[in-house]
């Protein structure tokens, strides 16, 4: 799996060679890929659905897609995928986890495999690394240009993922209830914040 996934890393250094936010997006995407591998593991999800997924879970943002990034093009993934030995029906399922990772999909995660990429990509948010990149993004991403207005959104989100309404897994839940930094910045934030 070590040799796929580093063939995998390759291809994508390939797409995100012309990117301008390339080296942060490569660090992004390792804390997911290694958020995916753990809650695969946990979960008993399907490793080989994603590992793919959760590498080229954003490739939509590279390929000239920033706003609806999770609606790829099937035909890409497919040509991306080709060398890896996966059936088509494994690619429509890596497919639909990249089509439903995000807060902002049309459809919500309905298989172990689209839950644990959900979760995996979003758990990067409560990390130091996460929140310094929602800042550095926050204008491509969502158009906020206001550091004042980049806090309240991201506040926001905080308080949304205290709701609960950010994770599907049991394992994911728990990362977050028992993260200290996430919960000690996020109350530091948002008492700066109101």
């Amino acid at each position: 799996m070590q040799t796929v996934l580093n063939n995998m890393m390759k291809e994508l250094d390939n797409i995100l060679k012309d990117y301008e936010y390339c080296l942060m997006e490569k660090s992004h995407i390792k804390q997911v890929v290694n958020y995916g591998i753990f809650l695969s593991k946990k979960e008993n999800a399907d490793v080989n659905i994603v590992i793919p997924a959760t590498v080229f879970h954003d490739i939509g943002r590279y390929t000239g897609n920033i706003h609806h990034h999770t609606e790829i093009d099937y035909k890409l993934l497919l040509s991306i995928l080709k060398n890896f030995s996966y059936t088509k029906s494994q690619i429509t399922s890596i497919y639909e986890c990249i089509r439903r990772h995000s807060i902002h999909s049309r459809e919500k995660p309905s298989t172990i495999e689209q839950k644990v990429v959900f979760d995996a990509d979003n758990l990067t948010l409560i990390t130091p690394y996460g929140t310094v990149r929602w800042f550095f993004m926050a204008k491509e991403w969502v158009g906020i240009t206001k550091i004042e207005d980049a806090i309240k959104n991201l506040g926001t989100i905080f308080e949304r993922i205290n709701r609960g309404e950010f994770f599907y897994t049991i394992t994911a839940k728990e990362i977050v209830k028992n993260n200290s930094f996430y919960r000690d910045y996020i109350r530091s934030l948002l008492l700066e914040i109101r």
